[in-house]
């Protein structure tokens, strides 16, 4: 029974977070505007693990001008991609907040959102499928 309540949780945020980050992604495309920014740097932060392994995560420092020519520099995470400094790139921003800005690739918008609803559905599947066994169950006794 406890399980059931921890994967119910683990459904809960997966599909919060999920949601929440597509709804983001929406508004982001919807109401962003598009600029040309500069990779100005590129940081590493590497990690130990628990287990004696190494994470290392890629910062990357983006340099663009907004609309009303206000030149912003922000921290963005490309998905599954590199970048280097003098690189140009697309940049998706909220004119209201241009600190809040994404590359305008479908990895860096889509990418995160669709990750945590695959994991949503798929544990949801299951966690219907585990209800629906243990119901029949119960009727046949």
């Amino acid at each position: 029974m406890i399980i059931r309540i921890v994967l119910c949780g683990l459904f809960l945020c997966f599909a919060w977070f999920g949601l929440a980050g597509t709804y983001a992604s929406f508004v982001l495309k919807s109401q962003g505007k598009i600029a040309t920014g500069t990779c100005i740097d590129v940081t590493t932060t590497r990690h130990t693990q628990s287990k004696g392994g190494t994470r290392t995560d890629y910062h990357f420092l983006v340099e663009f001008q907004t609309a009303d020519q206000k030149t912003v520099r922000t921290e963005v995470e490309p998905w599954f991609a590199e970048m280097r400094p003098g690189q140009e790139v697309e940049i998706l921003y909220l004119s209201v907040n241009p600190k809040h800005a994404q590359l305008n690739w479908s990895s860096s918008l889509w990418g995160f959102p669709a990750l945590f609803s695959l994991f949503a559905i798929l544990l949801g599947w299951g966690l219907l499928n585990d209800f629906r066994t243990a119901r029949q169950h119960k009727r046949k006794k």
